[in-house]
């Protein structure tokens, strides 16, 4: 039980320790993985800390109740600081913005910010349509895609999110790991629009803000007709 306590004390602490490197620094993007990891699965390095330190100081392992209280609490003030509530959208679209969600469209958001268990099940039944352009660079042929994802039964919610991936200006592109994220959203009934963008060295930040921009004004357009 000694060599438990140490094994779940120290990997709560290691993974806590993730979260105080930045990629910016030469050693961050070798941790890019395990950052992501410790974040996606903070409640679990929490409990993991925390069942440790317990352990340790039941059978003595001195050196793992530290261990285990440090990468508990650094896991706890995480998913606290994720699931806080902020005014980003209150600064973004004004004061009272969600009482402009019509009832209808509210139901099919959750409703809490923070759940244990997000009941979803994914429908099969659902419209992918793939590689789409949505804009044409000027002065070329170049045509930026998206994926579009909606449902098949046309049992819509009314909302529609415009999806944008993670590259570090630099890398990746659509339909990267996000299938399944993508079915939930589609089986609440909302649209999803899947965007690949320019990326550097082909273009500089202003570059992928004007694509963005393209996209949400193809998407805004498209509203309209429908």
């Amino acid at each position: 039980m000694i060599t438990l306590a140490y094994i779940l004390s120290g990997l709560s602490l290691l993974m806590s320790v993730l979260f105080l490197i930045h990629l910016r620094s030469p050693l961050g993007w070798l941790v890019l993985f395990p950052k992501l990891t410790a974040g996606a699965l903070s409640p679990y390095w929490a409990i993991m800390g925390a069942v440790g330190a317990v352990i340790g100081w039941v059978y003595q392992a001195l050196w793992a109740i530290p261990m285990g209280i440090v990468g508990a609490s650094m896991m706890i003030w995480y998913v606290w600081r994720c699931t806080r509530d902020h005014k980003g959208f209150e600064n973004a679209f004004g004061a009272g913005w969600s009482d402009q969600i019509l009832p209808e469209q509210a139901k099919h958001m959750v409703q809490k910010r923070w759940i244990w268990f997000l009941k979803m099940k994914a429908s099969p039944e659902l419209s992918w349509e793939r590689d789409i352009p949505f804009w044409t660079i000027p002065d070329t042929e170049r045509k930026l895609l998206c994926d579009l994802w909606r449902p098949a039964n046309g049992d819509v919610s009314g909302l529609a999110c415009i999806y944008l991936h993670g590259s570090g200006w630099w890398m990746g592109d659509k339909d990267f790991f996000t299938r399944p994220f993508f079915r939930h959203l589609v089986a609440q009934g909302h649209t999803v629009m899947d965007v690949a963008y320019r990326l550097c060295p082909e273009v500089d930040i202003y570059g992928m803000i004007g694509d963005v921009k393209s996209a949400m004004f193809q998407r805004i357009n498209e509203a309209d007709e429908i």
